[in-house]
Protein backbone atom coordinates (compact mmCIF):
# COMPACT_ATOMS: atom_id res chain seq x y z
CA UNK A 1 0.00 0.00 0.00
CA UNK A 2 3.17 2.70 0.71
CA UNK A 3 4.20 1.91 -2.59
CA UNK A 4 0.72 2.81 -4.41
CA UNK A 5 0.37 6.22 -2.10
CA UNK A 6 4.84 7.17 -3.41
CA UNK A 7 3.82 6.53 -6.49
CA UNK A 8 0.04 8.21 -6.88
CA UNK A 9 2.07 10.93 -4.71
CA UNK A 10 5.03 11.35 -7.01
CA UNK A 11 2.45 11.36 -10.19
CA UNK A 12 0.48 14.50 -8.06
CA UNK A 13 3.85 16.47 -7.96
CA UNK A 14 4.75 15.48 -11.32
CA UNK A 15 1.32 17.16 -13.14
CA UNK A 16 0.23 19.49 -10.17
CA UNK A 17 -3.40 17.87 -9.44
CA UNK A 18 -4.53 16.03 -6.48
CA UNK A 19 -5.57 12.07 -7.41
CA UNK A 20 -8.79 10.49 -5.32
CA UNK A 21 -9.36 8.14 -8.45
CA UNK A 22 -7.46 6.09 -10.49
CA UNK A 23 -7.98 3.13 -13.12
CA UNK A 24 -5.63 -0.03 -12.17
CA UNK A 25 -3.51 -1.70 -14.38
CA UNK A 26 -3.40 -5.94 -14.08
CA UNK A 27 -1.45 -8.44 -15.32
CA UNK A 28 -0.03 -11.87 -14.64
CA UNK A 29 -0.41 -15.21 -15.75
CA UNK A 30 -4.24 -15.62 -14.36
CA UNK A 31 -5.19 -13.46 -17.42
CA UNK A 32 -7.03 -15.47 -19.98
CA UNK A 33 -9.00 -14.16 -23.30
CA UNK A 34 -12.20 -15.66 -24.33
CA UNK A 35 -14.39 -15.08 -27.45
CA UNK A 36 -18.24 -13.92 -27.28
CA UNK A 37 -20.94 -13.38 -29.46
CA UNK A 38 -23.47 -10.64 -28.53
CA UNK A 39 -26.90 -9.56 -30.38
CA UNK A 40 -29.36 -6.70 -30.06
CA UNK A 41 -32.32 -5.12 -31.49
CA UNK A 42 -31.44 -1.14 -32.61
CA UNK A 43 -33.64 0.42 -29.45
CA UNK A 44 -34.04 4.13 -31.83
CA UNK A 45 -37.32 4.15 -33.52
CA UNK A 46 -35.39 5.47 -36.52
CA UNK A 47 -32.93 2.88 -36.64
CA UNK A 48 -30.03 4.61 -36.04
CA UNK A 49 -27.29 2.99 -33.83
CA UNK A 50 -25.90 5.24 -31.17
CA UNK A 51 -23.52 4.89 -27.55
CA UNK A 52 -26.62 3.04 -26.04
CA UNK A 53 -26.61 0.32 -28.40
CA UNK A 54 -23.03 0.14 -28.40
CA UNK A 55 -23.21 -0.41 -24.45
CA UNK A 56 -26.07 -3.10 -24.64
CA UNK A 57 -24.46 -5.59 -27.42
CA UNK A 58 -21.17 -5.03 -25.07
CA UNK A 59 -23.34 -6.39 -22.21
CA UNK A 60 -25.06 -8.93 -24.16
CA UNK A 61 -21.57 -10.24 -24.99
CA UNK A 62 -20.90 -10.53 -21.24
CA UNK A 63 -23.79 -12.95 -20.89
CA UNK A 64 -21.28 -15.95 -20.52
CA UNK A 65 -20.41 -19.43 -18.59
CA UNK A 66 -17.41 -17.85 -16.68
CA UNK A 67 -16.17 -20.62 -13.64
CA UNK A 68 -16.76 -19.18 -9.99
CA UNK A 69 -13.45 -18.34 -9.22
CA UNK A 70 -12.80 -15.87 -12.36
CA UNK A 71 -14.30 -12.32 -12.89
CA UNK A 72 -14.42 -10.58 -15.74
CA UNK A 73 -12.45 -7.66 -16.32
CA UNK A 74 -13.49 -6.05 -19.32
CA UNK A 75 -14.98 -6.50 -22.82
CA UNK A 76 -13.17 -5.65 -26.07
CA UNK A 77 -14.84 -5.36 -29.11
CA UNK A 78 -13.20 -7.07 -32.32
CA UNK A 79 -15.61 -5.83 -34.92
CA UNK A 80 -19.67 -5.06 -34.96
CA UNK A 81 -22.09 -6.19 -37.47
CA UNK A 82 -24.95 -4.69 -38.45
CA UNK A 83 -27.83 -6.10 -40.26
CA UNK A 84 -25.26 -8.87 -42.05
CA UNK A 85 -22.80 -6.12 -42.66
CA UNK A 86 -19.60 -6.89 -41.08
CA UNK A 87 -16.07 -5.78 -40.52
CA UNK A 88 -17.39 -2.39 -39.07
CA UNK A 89 -15.13 -0.87 -36.45
CA UNK A 90 -17.67 1.58 -35.22
CA UNK A 91 -21.55 1.30 -35.77
CA UNK A 92 -22.70 4.51 -34.12
CA UNK A 93 -24.61 6.95 -36.70
CA UNK A 94 -25.60 4.30 -39.10
CA UNK A 95 -28.78 2.72 -39.80
CA UNK A 96 -29.76 -1.08 -38.80
CA UNK A 97 -31.93 -3.28 -36.89
CA UNK A 98 -29.78 -5.72 -35.64
CA UNK A 99 -26.36 -4.91 -34.14
CA UNK A 100 -24.10 -7.70 -33.25
CA UNK A 101 -20.45 -7.49 -31.78
CA UNK A 102 -17.68 -9.76 -31.95
CA UNK A 103 -15.71 -9.88 -28.77
CA UNK A 104 -12.24 -11.06 -26.26
CA UNK A 105 -13.58 -10.74 -23.22
CA UNK A 106 -10.74 -10.62 -20.64
CA UNK A 107 -10.79 -12.89 -17.16
CA UNK A 108 -8.72 -13.12 -14.00
CA UNK A 109 -8.88 -14.66 -10.92
CA UNK A 110 -11.32 -13.38 -8.31
CA UNK A 111 -8.67 -13.62 -5.42
CA UNK A 112 -6.14 -12.01 -7.59
CA UNK A 113 -8.46 -9.10 -8.44
CA UNK A 114 -9.67 -8.51 -5.21
CA UNK A 115 -6.49 -8.41 -3.41
CA UNK A 116 -5.51 -5.88 -6.00
CA UNK A 117 -8.32 -3.33 -5.79
CA UNK A 118 -8.17 -4.11 -1.63
CA UNK A 119 -4.78 -2.62 -1.51
CA UNK A 120 -5.67 0.24 -3.98
CA UNK A 121 -8.48 1.26 -1.69
CA UNK A 122 -6.86 1.42 1.61
CA UNK A 123 -3.78 3.41 0.17
CA UNK A 124 -7.11 5.44 -0.15
CA UNK A 125 -8.03 6.01 -3.46
CA UNK A 126 -11.26 5.36 -5.56
CA UNK A 127 -11.08 2.62 -8.14
CA UNK A 128 -12.44 3.59 -11.78
CA UNK A 129 -12.16 1.03 -13.68
CA UNK A 130 -9.58 -1.91 -13.87
CA UNK A 131 -7.31 -1.90 -17.38
CA UNK A 132 -5.23 -4.70 -18.94
CA UNK A 133 -1.93 -3.57 -18.36
CA UNK A 134 -1.03 -5.21 -22.43
CA UNK A 135 -3.90 -3.60 -23.70
CA UNK A 136 -3.01 -0.17 -22.03
CA UNK A 137 0.99 -0.64 -23.45
CA UNK A 138 -0.13 -1.76 -26.68
CA UNK A 139 -2.43 1.59 -27.22
CA UNK A 140 0.20 3.54 -26.93
CA UNK A 141 3.67 1.61 -28.43
CA UNK A 142 1.65 -0.03 -31.39
CA UNK A 143 0.41 1.44 -34.22
CA UNK A 144 -2.38 0.10 -36.16
CA UNK A 145 -0.56 -1.72 -39.53
CA UNK A 146 1.03 -2.96 -36.27
CA UNK A 147 -2.09 -4.22 -34.14
CA UNK A 148 -3.58 -5.18 -37.82
CA UNK A 149 -0.62 -7.29 -39.56
CA UNK A 150 0.26 -8.86 -36.46
CA UNK A 151 3.31 -8.16 -33.82
CA UNK A 152 4.73 -9.35 -30.61
CA UNK A 153 4.60 -6.42 -27.71
CA UNK A 154 7.28 -7.42 -25.30
CA UNK A 155 7.09 -5.22 -21.77
CA UNK A 156 10.46 -6.56 -19.90
CA UNK A 157 10.06 -4.95 -16.14
CA UNK A 158 11.87 -5.47 -13.28
CA UNK A 159 10.13 -8.69 -11.75
CA UNK A 160 8.24 -9.84 -14.82
CA UNK A 161 8.18 -9.79 -18.53
CA UNK A 162 4.66 -9.49 -20.16
CA UNK A 163 4.42 -10.61 -23.42
CA UNK A 164 0.95 -9.74 -25.72
CA UNK A 165 0.33 -10.76 -29.43
CA UNK A 166 -1.85 -8.89 -31.39
CA UNK A 167 -3.39 -9.92 -34.78
CA UNK A 168 -6.35 -8.18 -36.77
CA UNK A 169 -6.44 -5.24 -34.72
CA UNK A 170 -7.30 -7.13 -31.14
CA UNK A 171 -5.27 -8.71 -28.72
CA UNK A 172 -5.05 -12.38 -29.30
CA UNK A 173 -2.74 -14.06 -26.42
CA UNK A 174 -1.34 -12.71 -23.23
CA UNK A 175 1.58 -14.24 -20.80
CA UNK A 176 3.63 -13.11 -18.12
CA UNK A 177 7.04 -14.72 -17.40
CA UNK A 178 8.66 -14.38 -14.23
CA UNK A 179 11.97 -12.71 -14.81
CA UNK A 180 12.76 -9.17 -15.44
CA UNK A 181 14.99 -6.72 -14.67
CA UNK A 182 15.73 -7.71 -10.74
CA UNK A 183 17.45 -10.99 -12.08
CA UNK A 184 19.94 -9.18 -13.51
CA UNK A 185 20.59 -7.00 -10.66
CA UNK A 186 20.78 -10.05 -8.83
CA UNK A 187 23.47 -11.44 -10.73
CA UNK A 188 25.52 -8.74 -10.69
CA UNK A 189 25.07 -8.99 -7.03
CA UNK A 190 25.94 -12.60 -6.68
CA UNK A 191 29.17 -12.04 -8.85
CA UNK A 192 30.89 -8.79 -7.34
CA UNK A 193 29.44 -10.17 -4.22
CA UNK A 194 28.22 -6.63 -3.19
CA UNK A 195 24.41 -5.66 -1.96
CA UNK A 196 21.61 -5.68 -4.10
CA UNK A 197 21.46 -1.70 -3.69
CA UNK A 198 24.85 -1.25 -4.63
CA UNK A 199 24.43 -3.76 -7.86
CA UNK A 200 21.07 -2.10 -9.32
CA UNK A 201 22.94 1.46 -8.88
CA UNK A 202 26.26 -0.16 -10.67
CA UNK A 203 23.62 -1.74 -13.07
CA UNK A 204 22.42 1.90 -14.11
CA UNK A 205 25.20 3.65 -14.46
CA UNK A 206 27.57 1.06 -15.88
CA UNK A 207 25.38 -1.58 -17.28
CA UNK A 208 26.26 -2.73 -21.18
CA UNK A 209 24.20 -5.89 -22.33
CA UNK A 210 26.73 -6.90 -25.34
CA UNK A 211 30.60 -7.69 -24.20
CA UNK A 212 31.60 -6.41 -26.96
CA UNK A 213 30.23 -2.79 -26.87
CA UNK A 214 31.48 -2.92 -23.66
CA UNK A 215 34.95 -0.54 -22.60
CA UNK A 216 38.03 -2.34 -20.76
CA UNK A 217 38.64 1.75 -19.59
CA UNK A 218 35.63 1.99 -17.37
CA UNK A 219 36.12 1.70 -14.05
CA UNK A 220 34.19 1.83 -10.83
CA UNK A 221 34.03 0.26 -7.41
CA UNK A 222 31.85 -1.47 -5.17
CA UNK A 223 32.03 -2.66 -1.60
CA UNK A 224 31.75 -6.00 -0.73
CA UNK A 225 29.91 -8.22 1.33
CA UNK A 226 31.89 -8.86 4.27
CA UNK A 227 34.52 -6.19 3.62
CA UNK A 228 35.25 -2.90 4.11
CA UNK A 229 37.57 -2.49 0.87
CA UNK A 230 36.34 -1.51 -2.39
CA UNK A 231 37.28 -3.76 -5.30
CA UNK A 232 37.19 -2.12 -8.72
CA UNK A 233 35.45 -3.82 -11.80
CA UNK A 234 35.74 -2.69 -15.26
CA UNK A 235 32.41 -2.51 -17.54
CA UNK A 236 33.95 -5.65 -19.22
CA UNK A 237 33.34 -7.58 -15.96
CA UNK A 238 29.77 -6.02 -15.56
CA UNK A 239 28.80 -7.10 -19.17
CA UNK A 240 30.48 -10.67 -19.06
CA UNK A 241 27.82 -10.65 -16.43
CA UNK A 242 24.42 -8.92 -17.93
CA UNK A 243 24.71 -10.36 -21.20
CA UNK A 244 23.69 -14.22 -20.58
CA UNK A 245 21.13 -13.44 -18.29
CA UNK A 246 19.84 -10.91 -21.06
CA UNK A 247 19.87 -13.57 -23.81
CA UNK A 248 17.89 -16.11 -21.51
CA UNK A 249 15.28 -13.77 -21.13
CA UNK A 250 15.75 -13.38 -25.26
CA UNK A 251 15.16 -17.23 -25.31
CA UNK A 252 12.11 -17.47 -23.16
CA UNK A 253 10.20 -15.04 -24.68
CA UNK A 254 10.43 -16.69 -28.31
CA UNK A 255 9.60 -19.75 -26.72
CA UNK A 256 6.52 -18.54 -24.74
CA UNK A 257 5.67 -17.06 -28.11
CA UNK A 258 5.70 -20.29 -29.72
CA UNK A 259 3.96 -21.86 -26.63
CA UNK A 260 1.20 -19.71 -27.52
CA UNK A 261 0.59 -20.82 -31.09
CA UNK A 262 2.56 -18.07 -32.53
CA UNK A 263 6.06 -18.10 -34.61
CA UNK A 264 7.00 -14.93 -37.42
CA UNK A 265 4.39 -12.24 -37.58
CA UNK A 266 4.94 -9.33 -39.82
CA UNK A 267 5.12 -6.95 -37.43
CA UNK A 268 7.60 -8.50 -35.53
CA UNK A 269 8.60 -7.61 -31.48
CA UNK A 270 8.32 -4.20 -30.11
CA UNK A 271 10.09 -4.17 -26.89
CA UNK A 272 9.56 -2.03 -24.02
CA UNK A 273 10.34 -1.37 -19.99
CA UNK A 274 13.13 0.14 -18.08
CA UNK A 275 15.70 -2.65 -19.15
CA UNK A 276 15.88 -2.55 -22.99
CA UNK A 277 17.22 1.60 -22.65
CA UNK A 278 20.53 -1.00 -20.85
CA UNK A 279 23.26 -0.02 -23.90
CA UNK A 280 24.29 -3.02 -25.64
CA UNK A 281 20.74 -4.71 -25.71
CA UNK A 282 20.05 -3.43 -29.27
CA UNK A 283 23.20 -5.67 -29.99
CA UNK A 284 22.19 -8.44 -27.55
CA UNK A 285 18.84 -9.10 -28.97
CA UNK A 286 19.94 -8.91 -32.96
CA UNK A 287 22.56 -11.29 -31.93
CA UNK A 288 20.88 -13.81 -29.62
CA UNK A 289 17.36 -14.02 -30.89
CA UNK A 290 16.82 -12.24 -34.27
CA UNK A 291 19.51 -14.00 -36.27
CA UNK A 292 18.29 -17.27 -35.39
CA UNK A 293 14.59 -16.81 -35.94
CA UNK A 294 14.70 -13.86 -39.01
CA UNK A 295 12.79 -11.45 -37.16
CA UNK A 296 12.06 -7.51 -36.93
CA UNK A 297 11.87 -5.59 -33.98
CA UNK A 298 11.45 -1.99 -32.52
CA UNK A 299 12.53 -1.00 -29.06
CA UNK A 300 10.47 1.91 -27.72
CA UNK A 301 12.87 3.99 -26.16
CA UNK A 302 10.45 7.06 -25.09
CA UNK A 303 6.38 7.24 -24.51
CA UNK A 304 4.39 9.92 -23.37
CA UNK A 305 2.64 9.61 -20.27
CA UNK A 306 0.42 12.95 -19.12
CA UNK A 307 1.12 14.62 -21.73
CA UNK A 308 4.64 14.58 -20.94
CA UNK A 309 7.84 12.57 -21.89
CA UNK A 310 9.12 9.84 -19.65
CA UNK A 311 11.35 6.47 -19.99
CA UNK A 312 10.08 3.49 -21.36
CA UNK A 313 9.81 2.05 -17.83
CA UNK A 314 6.82 3.79 -17.24
CA UNK A 315 4.72 2.76 -20.75
CA UNK A 316 1.98 1.91 -18.89
CA UNK A 317 1.59 4.09 -16.29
Amino acid sequence: MQSIRNAVDHAERMVGIQISEVYVGISGNHIGLMSSHGVVAVSNEDREIGEEDMERVLKAAEVIAVPPEREIIDVVAKQYVVDGLEGIQDPRGMIGVRLEVEATIITGAKTAIHNLLRCVEKAGLKVSDLVLMSLGAGQLALSKDEKTMGSVLVDIGAGATTIAIFEEDSLVATSTLPIGGEFVTNDIAYGLRTLTDQAEKVKLKYGCAWLDDAAADVMFKVTRIGSNVDKEFSQEDLAAIIEPRVQEIFQMISQEVKRLGYNELPGGYILTGGTVSMPGFCRSLSMSLLLRYELQFRIILVCVTLGLQAESAYCTV
